[in-house]
Protein backbone atom coordinates (compact mmCIF):
# COMPACT_ATOMS: atom_id res chain seq x y z
CA UNK A 1 0.00 0.00 0.00
CA UNK A 2 2.84 2.36 0.91
CA UNK A 3 4.59 1.79 -2.24
CA UNK A 4 1.75 2.18 -4.67
CA UNK A 5 1.49 5.83 -2.67
CA UNK A 6 4.87 6.51 -3.50
CA UNK A 7 4.75 5.33 -7.04
CA UNK A 8 1.02 7.78 -7.36
CA UNK A 9 3.09 10.51 -5.56
CA UNK A 10 6.03 9.84 -8.23
CA UNK A 11 3.89 10.08 -11.19
CA UNK A 12 2.34 13.39 -9.96
CA UNK A 13 5.54 14.91 -8.99
CA UNK A 14 6.74 14.06 -13.02
CA UNK A 15 3.48 14.91 -14.50
CA UNK A 16 4.05 18.63 -12.95
CA UNK A 17 7.24 18.96 -13.88
CA UNK A 18 6.69 18.20 -17.30
CA UNK A 19 3.98 21.25 -17.28
CA UNK A 20 6.61 23.32 -15.77
CA UNK A 21 9.25 22.63 -18.57
CA UNK A 22 6.49 22.59 -20.70
CA UNK A 23 5.24 26.09 -19.97
CA UNK A 24 9.12 27.47 -19.59
CA UNK A 25 9.36 26.34 -23.61
CA UNK A 26 5.83 27.45 -24.26
CA UNK A 27 6.66 31.05 -22.85
CA UNK A 28 10.55 31.28 -23.73
CA UNK A 29 10.59 34.70 -25.36
CA UNK A 30 11.88 34.38 -29.17
CA UNK A 31 11.49 37.59 -30.25
CA UNK A 32 12.00 41.15 -29.39
CA UNK A 33 9.81 42.79 -31.34
CA UNK A 34 10.85 46.32 -31.47
CA UNK A 35 8.92 49.79 -33.14
CA UNK A 36 10.87 52.50 -33.73
CA UNK A 37 9.63 55.69 -34.79
CA UNK A 38 12.65 57.47 -34.99
CA UNK A 39 14.77 59.31 -38.06
CA UNK A 40 16.26 57.47 -40.37
CA UNK A 41 20.10 58.30 -38.68
CA UNK A 42 19.12 57.42 -35.17
CA UNK A 43 21.58 54.04 -34.43
CA UNK A 44 18.99 51.85 -32.93
CA UNK A 45 21.34 48.51 -32.85
CA UNK A 46 22.26 49.01 -28.93
CA UNK A 47 18.56 49.19 -28.02
CA UNK A 48 18.06 46.49 -29.88
CA UNK A 49 20.64 44.48 -29.02
CA UNK A 50 19.36 45.65 -25.02
CA UNK A 51 15.68 44.21 -25.93
CA UNK A 52 16.95 41.06 -27.70
CA UNK A 53 19.22 40.20 -24.44
CA UNK A 54 15.53 38.85 -23.02
CA UNK A 55 15.03 35.93 -25.76
CA UNK A 56 15.13 32.65 -24.00
CA UNK A 57 13.72 34.12 -20.43
CA UNK A 58 10.16 33.15 -19.22
CA UNK A 59 7.87 35.86 -20.65
CA UNK A 60 5.55 35.08 -17.65
CA UNK A 61 7.42 36.14 -15.20
CA UNK A 62 9.11 39.26 -17.08
CA UNK A 63 8.65 42.46 -15.21
CA UNK A 64 7.73 45.31 -17.43
CA UNK A 65 8.92 47.89 -14.77
CA UNK A 66 12.57 46.63 -15.18
CA UNK A 67 12.67 47.01 -19.06
CA UNK A 68 11.01 50.11 -18.82
CA UNK A 69 13.67 51.47 -16.05
CA UNK A 70 16.24 49.72 -18.53
CA UNK A 71 15.24 51.64 -21.44
CA UNK A 72 15.10 55.10 -19.71
CA UNK A 73 18.36 55.27 -19.69
CA UNK A 74 18.30 56.02 -23.71
CA UNK A 75 16.97 59.77 -23.30
CA UNK A 76 16.28 60.28 -26.67
CA UNK A 77 13.40 57.65 -26.58
CA UNK A 78 10.32 57.79 -25.17
CA UNK A 79 8.63 54.35 -24.39
CA UNK A 80 5.22 54.27 -26.04
CA UNK A 81 4.18 51.13 -24.99
CA UNK A 82 5.89 47.40 -23.63
CA UNK A 83 4.13 44.49 -24.15
CA UNK A 84 3.86 40.58 -23.83
CA UNK A 85 2.76 39.02 -26.44
CA UNK A 86 1.65 35.09 -25.58
CA UNK A 87 3.08 32.88 -25.58
CA UNK A 88 6.48 34.05 -26.66
CA UNK A 89 7.07 37.59 -27.95
CA UNK A 90 8.10 40.72 -25.89
CA UNK A 91 6.46 43.60 -28.02
CA UNK A 92 8.32 47.36 -27.39
CA UNK A 93 7.05 50.16 -29.11
CA UNK A 94 9.60 53.51 -28.80
CA UNK A 95 9.49 56.92 -30.52
CA UNK A 96 12.35 59.58 -30.26
CA UNK A 97 12.54 62.85 -28.55
CA UNK A 98 12.92 65.60 -30.56
CA UNK A 99 15.59 68.59 -29.53
CA UNK A 100 13.57 71.46 -29.57
CA UNK A 101 14.91 74.05 -26.70
CA UNK A 102 17.99 74.83 -25.51
CA UNK A 103 18.85 76.40 -21.94
CA UNK A 104 21.88 77.77 -20.34
CA UNK A 105 22.25 77.49 -16.38
CA UNK A 106 25.42 78.26 -15.08
CA UNK A 107 28.30 77.38 -17.44
CA UNK A 108 26.63 74.17 -19.17
CA UNK A 109 23.71 74.51 -22.01
CA UNK A 110 21.08 71.82 -22.15
CA UNK A 111 18.37 70.74 -24.90
CA UNK A 112 15.25 69.53 -24.39
CA UNK A 113 12.37 68.28 -25.93
CA UNK A 114 9.16 70.32 -26.90
CA UNK A 115 8.34 69.50 -22.91
CA UNK A 116 11.10 70.64 -21.07
CA UNK A 117 12.20 67.37 -20.97
CA UNK A 118 16.52 67.28 -20.76
CA UNK A 119 18.13 65.54 -23.23
CA UNK A 120 21.58 65.71 -22.83
CA UNK A 121 24.43 68.42 -22.27
CA UNK A 122 25.82 70.17 -25.82
CA UNK A 123 27.90 73.13 -26.42
CA UNK A 124 27.68 76.53 -26.04
CA UNK A 125 27.11 77.58 -29.49
CA UNK A 126 25.09 74.35 -30.48
CA UNK A 127 21.80 76.35 -31.16
CA UNK A 128 24.11 78.65 -33.65
CA UNK A 129 24.79 75.76 -35.52
CA UNK A 130 20.92 74.09 -35.72
CA UNK A 131 18.30 75.77 -36.50
CA UNK A 132 16.01 73.22 -35.15
CA UNK A 133 16.47 74.52 -31.79
CA UNK A 134 15.41 77.32 -30.01
CA UNK A 135 17.44 79.10 -27.51
CA UNK A 136 15.62 80.03 -24.80
CA UNK A 137 16.33 83.46 -22.43
CA UNK A 138 14.84 84.01 -19.08
CA UNK A 139 14.53 86.73 -16.90
CA UNK A 140 13.03 86.75 -13.60
CA UNK A 141 12.70 83.16 -14.07
CA UNK A 142 15.36 80.66 -12.04
CA UNK A 143 16.78 77.31 -12.93
CA UNK A 144 16.15 75.00 -9.57
CA UNK A 145 17.36 71.67 -11.71
CA UNK A 146 18.35 70.72 -15.02
CA UNK A 147 19.57 67.10 -15.27
CA UNK A 148 19.75 64.63 -18.20
CA UNK A 149 16.69 62.13 -18.08
CA UNK A 150 14.52 64.21 -16.10
CA UNK A 151 12.12 67.78 -16.69
CA UNK A 152 13.24 71.17 -16.32
CA UNK A 153 12.62 72.37 -12.89
CA UNK A 154 12.36 76.19 -12.22
CA UNK A 155 10.88 78.67 -9.76
CA UNK A 156 8.30 79.32 -12.33
CA UNK A 157 6.16 76.43 -13.35
CA UNK A 158 2.85 77.44 -14.31
CA UNK A 159 4.88 80.57 -16.73
CA UNK A 160 7.17 77.50 -18.27
CA UNK A 161 4.39 75.11 -18.59
CA UNK A 162 2.57 78.28 -20.53
CA UNK A 163 5.58 78.78 -22.65
CA UNK A 164 5.85 75.09 -23.42
CA UNK A 165 1.64 74.75 -24.66
CA UNK A 166 1.65 78.07 -26.49
CA UNK A 167 5.06 76.77 -28.61
CA UNK A 168 2.98 73.06 -29.30
CA UNK A 169 -0.13 74.91 -30.38
CA UNK A 170 1.38 77.25 -32.60
CA UNK A 171 3.53 74.96 -33.86
CA UNK A 172 6.49 77.44 -33.53
CA UNK A 173 9.46 75.36 -33.72
CA UNK A 174 9.92 75.77 -37.56
CA UNK A 175 9.98 79.54 -38.08
CA UNK A 176 11.27 80.97 -34.23
CA UNK A 177 14.84 81.23 -33.26
CA UNK A 178 14.51 82.47 -29.63
CA UNK A 179 11.83 82.85 -26.97
CA UNK A 180 12.71 85.35 -23.89
CA UNK A 181 10.36 84.42 -21.05
CA UNK A 182 10.10 87.58 -18.69
CA UNK A 183 8.58 86.91 -15.10
CA UNK A 184 7.57 90.49 -13.63
CA UNK A 185 6.88 91.10 -9.61
CA UNK A 186 5.47 87.64 -7.60
CA UNK A 187 2.11 87.27 -8.67
CA UNK A 188 1.89 89.17 -11.90
CA UNK A 189 1.91 87.00 -15.05
CA UNK A 190 4.59 87.58 -17.02
CA UNK A 191 5.46 88.29 -20.97
CA UNK A 192 6.63 85.73 -23.19
CA UNK A 193 8.72 87.02 -26.35
CA UNK A 194 8.68 84.69 -29.53
CA UNK A 195 11.47 85.83 -32.21
CA UNK A 196 11.00 85.06 -35.52
CA UNK A 197 14.00 84.61 -38.60
CA UNK A 198 12.05 87.04 -40.40
CA UNK A 199 12.77 89.50 -37.91
CA UNK A 200 9.36 89.91 -36.19
CA UNK A 201 8.82 89.73 -32.13
CA UNK A 202 5.84 88.63 -31.21
CA UNK A 203 4.97 89.69 -27.62
CA UNK A 204 2.56 87.71 -25.48
CA UNK A 205 1.85 90.25 -22.41
CA UNK A 206 0.69 88.02 -19.45
CA UNK A 207 1.32 84.83 -20.91
CA UNK A 208 -0.17 83.05 -18.13
CA UNK A 209 -3.42 83.66 -18.89
CA UNK A 210 -4.94 82.27 -22.03
CA UNK A 211 -1.60 81.75 -23.70
CA UNK A 212 -2.45 79.37 -26.21
CA UNK A 213 -5.16 81.78 -27.17
CA UNK A 214 -3.28 84.64 -27.46
CA UNK A 215 -0.61 83.47 -29.50
CA UNK A 216 -2.82 81.18 -32.28
CA UNK A 217 -4.43 85.05 -32.65
CA UNK A 218 -1.00 86.76 -33.10
CA UNK A 219 0.58 84.28 -35.28
CA UNK A 220 -2.73 84.34 -37.53
CA UNK A 221 -2.24 88.40 -38.21
CA UNK A 222 1.78 87.41 -38.40
CA UNK A 223 0.92 85.18 -41.07
CA UNK A 224 -1.52 87.63 -43.03
CA UNK A 225 1.46 90.09 -43.99
CA UNK A 226 2.24 89.66 -47.54
CA UNK A 227 5.71 89.63 -47.49
CA UNK A 228 8.97 89.03 -45.16
CA UNK A 229 10.11 91.82 -46.28
CA UNK A 230 6.46 93.72 -44.84
CA UNK A 231 7.37 91.64 -41.48
CA UNK A 232 10.92 92.49 -41.01
CA UNK A 233 11.84 94.88 -37.91
CA UNK A 234 8.23 94.44 -36.58
CA UNK A 235 6.86 93.98 -33.52
CA UNK A 236 3.70 92.50 -32.78
CA UNK A 237 1.90 92.89 -29.08
CA UNK A 238 -0.73 90.35 -28.56
CA UNK A 239 -3.44 91.07 -24.96
CA UNK A 240 -6.59 91.06 -23.90
CA UNK A 241 -8.03 94.07 -23.71
CA UNK A 242 -9.02 95.06 -20.34
CA UNK A 243 -12.41 97.05 -21.85
CA UNK A 244 -14.04 94.75 -24.66
CA UNK A 245 -12.61 91.29 -22.70
CA UNK A 246 -11.28 90.52 -26.00
CA UNK A 247 -7.84 89.45 -27.87
CA UNK A 248 -6.19 92.16 -29.40
CA UNK A 249 -2.87 92.31 -31.71
CA UNK A 250 -1.32 94.92 -32.66
CA UNK A 251 1.29 96.23 -35.03
CA UNK A 252 4.45 98.20 -34.09
CA UNK A 253 6.40 98.84 -37.25
CA UNK A 254 9.62 99.79 -37.76
CA UNK A 255 10.99 98.18 -34.58
CA UNK A 256 13.97 96.75 -34.71
CA UNK A 257 15.10 93.52 -33.24
CA UNK A 258 18.03 93.44 -30.53
CA UNK A 259 19.81 90.45 -31.53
Amino acid sequence: MKSKRLVLISIIVAFFLIVLLSCMTLFSVRQAKVNFAVSEDFNTEEVQELLDGYKGKNLMFLKVDKIQAELEKYHYLEVVSIEKDYPNVLKVSLKERREVYCFNSGEQTYVTNEDGFVLSAVQADYVNNNRNVINVNLTGVTITEIKEGSVIATDSPEMMTSVFDMAKAANLTDCIKQINVIKKAAGEPGDVEFITYTGVTICVQKAEVDGVEKVNAAFKVYDEKVTDYEKAFDKLFVFRNADSGEIQVTWSDNVKVKE
